[in-house]
């Protein structure tokens, strides 16, 4: 199977930063640019495929900061900004660092 498929349109299509397993194919003589493209994503870029969760793991170097920044495409599809440095596919890696909050300050303290 294909990734993606072009087929019955006029032509002139570029096809830009997705993230695949497979090939992308011209059918019926369809002309298209290949631009960007990883096709050969493997489960472990993902956090977990096996569920549905798509979202990049910081391991998936072959995808992130490595795209093109698209008007078209600003923003993932979680809604995510895109930077000046994009990441290849639907999801742009988001870095969530566990931040501990400092402790609250004592309420109960009396000052003679």
């Amino acid at each position: 199977y294909d990734a993606i498929q072009l087929r019955f349109s006029p032509g002139g299509w570029e096809v830009r930063n997705n993230l695949a397993d497979n090939s992308i194919r011209s059918r019926n003589g369809v002309q298209f640019t290949n631009i960007g493209n990883v096709l050969n994503a493997t489960p472990d870029m993902f956090v977990e495929p096996s569920t549905g969760d798509l979202h990049l793991k910081e391991s998936a170097i072959a995808a992130i900061d490595l795209g093109e920044l698209l008007d078209s495409a600003l923003t993932d599809a979680d809604g995510d900004q895109r930077g000046g440095s994009s990441d290849i596919g639907a999801d742009e890696y988001v870095n969530v660092l566990n931040v501990v909050s400092p402790p609250s300050s004592p309420s109960n303290i009396i000052v003679r």
